[in-house]
């Protein structure tokens, strides 16, 4: 099942927008005023130790999760009655773990800062999701932009804060609940810098440490990958079936490198080799959990994320390349410490338990669109 504490990064796939918007005339002012949220969005549902849980998350875990189960299992499950029952605790369980998830990273930065200065609501803390928020509407939705050139070459009028309404709605998701997976997205960042300083120093940054970590199987991962995306506006199912053809291609004899992905690597620059940590990796959970799956030449099964669907093969380690490419030693640092993070914060959350409150008892979560 999939860890959803990564599932602000899929915001990324805003970017996907720019496949109909190359270009851009005339500008205003670049403010983002926050969107009310309604009384029903930020009813608590129940919480995690002090940590409060409100139903606008409780909706988009337990949506996401209804799909994923769908998909994982190969049947329409929710709109038949007696499917739903019988995976109704299941999905219940699954999303009630998942409502753990940002409240461990909440929790980390209380003990680590004070919840005076970790919280959503300090005057500091406030102004860096503000400034968060402006450069993601920005970079994602060309807020300030008040006409765009469309595929046919065309010039339209556009209006940023419309378009990002409407895919709020698309993805289940209230600006409210955005904005509090920015401010736990910072949190994150603010506890790994602690987390390496002097003063904590709860992950090591020595070289010996560093090597020992990235070259340990059970904790990287070293992959041939192909990657079919699901660009704007593309049927998916069909490149679903690409990349099914692909895998069997492949599984059949066909060389896996001709069919590599042309897309830029994050971590090799070779562009052949990726290096996938077991925690925190930019693929996502689900891709990571496939490669770590993988006995060394084994050929993984067709994967499929939010963004596209990926083909593996894992590879043995090449720690001269580690050594020797300071570009490659550098991406591997970072990541090294992002996987030591999360599994610092995994750890927590795994103590966690989310209790529903007497509202949140009453609300069937199989019934939740």
């Amino acid at each position: 099942m999939k860890n959803h504490r990564f599932y602000i990064k899929a915001i990324a796939v805003l970017l996907l927008l720019s496949t109909f918007a190359m270009s851009f005339t005339a500008c205003s002012s670049n403010d983002v005023e926050a969107i009310e949220p309604s009384d029903q969005d930020i009813k608590v549902v129940g919480n995690a130790q002090t940590v409060d849980v409100l139903y606008e998350e409780l909706r988009y875990l337990t949506v996401l999760t209804k799909e994923t189960m769908e998909s994982q299992y190969g049947i329409s499950i929710w709109d038949n009655p007696t499917l739903a029952e019988q995976y109704k605790d299941e999905l219940t369980e699954t999303v009630m773990a998942q409502c753990t998830s940002n409240a461990a990273v909440v929790l980390l930065a209380y003990e680590a800062f004070g919840e005076d200065q970790a919280s959503i609501d300090s005057e500091v803390m406030s102004e860096s999701v503000q400034e968060s928020m402006e450069n993601f509407m920005t970079e994602s939705f060309y807020l300030g932009e008040t006409t765009i050139v469309d595929e046919n070459g065309a010039e339209v009028e556009y209006n940023a804060i419309e378009t990002y309404k409407k895919w709020l709605t698309n993805s289940y998701m209230t600006d409210h609940l955005v904005r509090y997976n920015i401010y736990t997205g910072l949190l994150e960042s603010q506890l790994l810098d602690a987390y390496i300083s002097e003063d904590i120093g709860v992950i090591a940054t020595d070289a010996n440490s560093v090597y020992n970590y990235i070259t340990d199987e059970s904790k990287f991962a070293r992959v041939m990958m192909i990657f079919i995306e699901n660009d704007y506006g593309e049927n998916v199912s069909d490149n679903y079936a690409q990349a099914t053809e692909i895998r069997n291609n492949i599984a059949n004899g066909a060389d896996f490198e001709n069919y590599l992905s042309s897309s830029e690597d994050f971590n090799d620059p070779q562009k052949t080799y990726y290096y996938i940590p077991q925690k925190g990796s930019n693929y996502g959970q689900d891709v990571a959990d496939a490669a770590f799956g993988l006995e060394i030449g084994e050929l993984s099964d067709v994967i499929e994320t939010s963004s596209g669907f990926y083909i593996l093969k894992r590879m043995a380690k090449d720690t001269s390349a580690i050594m020797t490419d300071i570009g490659l030693k550098g991406t591997l640092y970072d990541a090294y410490l992002w996987s030591e993070l999360y599994t610092i914060i995994d750890d927590y959350q795994s103590n966690l338990e989310f209790k529903f409150n007497e509202y949140g008892l009453t609300i069937d979560l199989t019934k939740m669109n």
